[in-house]
């Protein structure tokens, strides 16, 4: 990039790459494939952060998540409010005190709403997890995180996001046999 600067003329500048896909992802404007890709980076992001969360966690994050977890509003089965999800996962990015990995937050947030907008798309997966019993939910990843039983975490926040990943399968297998 190149930058006008006062007496100095013009100079180079590295480009902030981050905060320009910031301005440009849309989950209305981009084709279902990239909100795949999108879906499977947070999915990505929040698995590999597992060993830098316990590496930073200190007991007043842990007081912030449960207080986080103690007001979550509950819509209908297991979705929560868009804030709830927010705060309980932008909590964990926050914990990783890494500027790249927050600004891939900023840029996967809008990700966040247009999928709770979604989430009837998201009902037979959860559902099939709740009659299994491996729903994993805010508050059972609470627990790993107190005890500090980072491969339980780490298990547990994979299936958080199992109906995610199924979902994804899922949609690419349609798209095949269509």
């Amino acid at each position: 990039m190149i930058e006008s600067r006062t007496r100095r003329g013009m100079v180079l500048r590295e480009p902030d790459i981050m905060n320009s896909l910031n301005k440009i992802i849309n989950p209305y404007l981009l084709s279902e494939e990239a909100i795949l890709n999108l879906l499977g980076l947070r999915i990505a992001l929040e698995i590999g952060i597992t060993d830098i969360i316990f590496n930073n966690i200190k007991e007043s994050d842990i007081k912030d998540l449960e207080n986080t977890v103690k007001v979550q509003r509950v819509l209908v089965g297991n979705k929560l409010t868009i804030e709830s999800e927010l705060a309980f996962h932008t909590k964990l990015y926050l914990i990783c005190q890494n500027e790249v990995i927050q600004n891939v937050l900023a840029i996967i947030l809008p990700l966040f709403t247009f999928l709770n907008e979604h989430f009837d798309e998201f009902i037979p997966f959860n559902e099939k997890f709740s009659k299994t019993r491996k729903l994993v939910r805010h508050e059972d990843l609470l627990v790993f995180l107190k005890d500090g039983d980072r491969e339980g975490y780490r298990d547990a926040i994979v299936k958080h996001l199992e109906a995610y990943i199924e979902f994804i399968k899922q949609k690419r297998s349609d798209r095949e046999q269509a």
